[in-house]
């Protein structure tokens, strides 16, 4: 079973994701059962990407759309037809523990990180805590919680951080939520915005560089234009690494500097 679409702001990033997956599996092996969660929380089973994937892998479009007909959630009695479940939620309801906990009572096996590695993973101010409790270098950072004082902690961010800042939700990833602050009034705007999606961020002096880590945080450091990972290199028009830029744009290139093809 593949399982993408969710409830979490990062909903169409994981319809994108399930199609890259679909394409790796080999049909001649696997019998692939899309299943899509609604942003409302329904079920479904995606009849049209059932469709693009028995026509091959040339049909399948960049994302599968959520829709379908309704379909029950696992449980211990319901689960005997299913092998295996690929879990391709982004974010909260996603890859959080929430749904890898329900996966686990329905006694499914499932790829990915069990039900702590991802709670912890997805809160970023709880991961860097177990981080720091680990010896391990991280960046220096504040978390303000919704209903603390923000015009203190924007003192505070201005003094030991200093401008320009980035801003993330702390239980958000993909880029959503993520704003670029150049002065106090920007940053109150950016905390504002991130607190849309969730309770909490956490502010970092990071390097720019590091921005696409997944890290709720003010950076005091400058603008980065260029990031590698492995062997791509991943070129940003902005200063933020939007969730644009990385998804809907085709600014990735290989590392002889041709334009790639966004995947």
């Amino acid at each position: 079973m593949l399982l993408f679409g969710g409830q979490s702001a990062e909903h169409d990033v994981s319809r994108a994701t399930a199609v890259a997956v679909a394409r790796a599996l080999d049909p001649a092996k696997y019998d692939v059962v899309p299943v899509g969660i609604a942003t409302d929380g329904r079920w479904l089973l995606a009849g049209e990407a059932q469709r693009m994937l028995a026509a091959g892998r040339d049909a399948l479009p960049a994302a599968f759309v959520v829709e379908g007909d309704l379909v029950a959630v696992p449980s211990a009695s319901r689960s005997d037809d299913i092998d295996v479940v690929i879990p391709l939620l982004h974010g909260p309801y996603g890859e959080d523990g929430t749904v890898q906990g329900l996966l686990e009572l329905a006694g499914l096996p499932y790829v990915g990180a069990g039900v702590l590695g991802s709670a912890i993973a997805m809160d970023k101010v709880a991961m860097r805590q177990m981080f720091t409790a680990a010896g391990l270098e991280t960046a220096r950072a504040l978390t303000l919680r919704d209903g603390k004082n923000v015009d203190e902690f924007v003192r505070q961010a201005e003094a030991e951080l200093g401008f320009p800042c980035f801003v993330k939700p702390a239980n958000m990833g993909s880029s959503v939520g993520v704003s670029k602050a150049r002065t106090r009034s920007e940053l109150r705007d950016a905390i504002a915005h991130a607190f849309t999606f969730e309770g909490q961020g956490n502010t970092s002096n990071d390097g720019a560089a590091r921005i696409t880590d997944p890290e709720a945080r003010f950076s005091g450091a400058g603008p980065a234009t260029t990031i590698k990972q492995g062997n791509t290199t991943i070129q940003f028009g902005g200063q933020t690494g939007s969730f644009d830029q990385r998804y809907n744009s085709n600014r990735m290139f290989d590392p002889n500097g041709r334009p790639g093809d966004g995947r």
